[in-house]
């Protein structure tokens, strides 16, 4: 289904994909290449859906449910991997980047057909095309037990920031950590994808306040079986929101200095960091 909800926008939902997105050139909204967009995303996810897992299911279901044999890697795929491979970190999956992926062939889709602005919201990981003399507005969700927008950053093509994606306690994937939510700036939406799941991750603090559970026992078809993800978070003691945020910071700290990331924050009950410190200065409280 593609809904038209106002000028220069379109809602698309397709199976698992609830997807906005947005384009315009030189200040004109899209329409028709919007459709076109939407199309694409489909296909990607139909792609996605052929690539077996290692059951020899079906990695990520779309329309078909079934697996099948296939010669290459469809792109989608290329880029989860690629994206999740440059974090270094090989506890992640390609499934990390699956929602960035998809809203990056979105965006460059609206880019070939001539948006000088664009995005592709996936569900909270957000693509985005900006270009010379454009900017944009972007709402972080500094709670996704809660989804609301509480901040909004304003970025310009000169920043060369191109995805903007969130992880954490509460939200649609498993975390391992104790955050309510880390928002990530990249130059691409998989990167960002990738790159909130690993810093959101790194937020975990062992405390009675936090429970885990194998990832399994919360879904038998997630791909990180075996692994401990966390189930329940309670009220944290100051000094372990402290610790939890340090451990974020050194998290995104060493991908910044790897180039991999532009930046990001860090929310834990009612606590806010910005990394660099500096990027405090962009989130603009609604």
């Amino acid at each position: 289904m593609i809904e038209h909800f106002r000028p220069g926008q379109v809602y698309l939902e397709y199976g698992p994909l609830n997807m906005v997105l947005g384009g315009w050139r030189r200040g004109e909204p899209l329409s028709a290449e919007l459709d076109e967009a939407a199309a694409v995303a489909v296909h990607h996810l139909k792609e996605l859906s052929r690539v077996p897992d290692r059951t020899g299911g079906a990695l990520f279901s779309g329309e078909e449910q079934k697996a099948s044999v296939i010669s290459e890697p469809p792109p989608v795929f290329s880029y989860m991997c690629a994206a999740v491979e440059a974090t270094g970190d090989h506890s992640l999956t390609p499934m990390a980047a699956v929602a960035g992926a998809i809203a990056d062939l979105s965006v460059e889709a609206l880019r070939t057909r001539g948006a000088t602005k664009a995005f592709a919201n996936n569900g909270g990981d957000i693509a985005l095309e900006v270009g010379p003399g454009e900017k944009i507005v972007v709402g972080i969700v500094s709670s996704l037990a809660r989804g609301k927008v509480t901040h909004t950053l304003t970025l310009t093509g000169e920043e060369g920031i191109g995805g903007v994606a969130t992880s954490g306690y509460g939200g649609r994937g498993f975390t391992k950590g104790v955050a309510d939510a880390v928002v990530i700036l990249a130059g691409n939406a998989r990167l960002a994808d990738a790159c909130a799941t690993l810093v959101a991750n790194a937020t975990l603090v062992e405390s009675p306040e936090v429970l885990q559970v194998k990832a399994e026992t919360l879904d038998p078809q997630t791909d990180l079986v075996g692994q401990m993800v966390t189930k329940e978070v309670s009220a944290l003691p100051p000094e372990i929101i402290k610790e939890a945020l340090k451990r974020g910071e050194e998290s995104a700290l060493c991908l910044i200095e790897k180039g991999i990331i532009k930046g990001g924050f860090i929310f834990i009950q009612g606590e806010m960091m910005a990394v660099p410190a500096l990027l405090l200065a962009k989130a603009r409280r609604i």
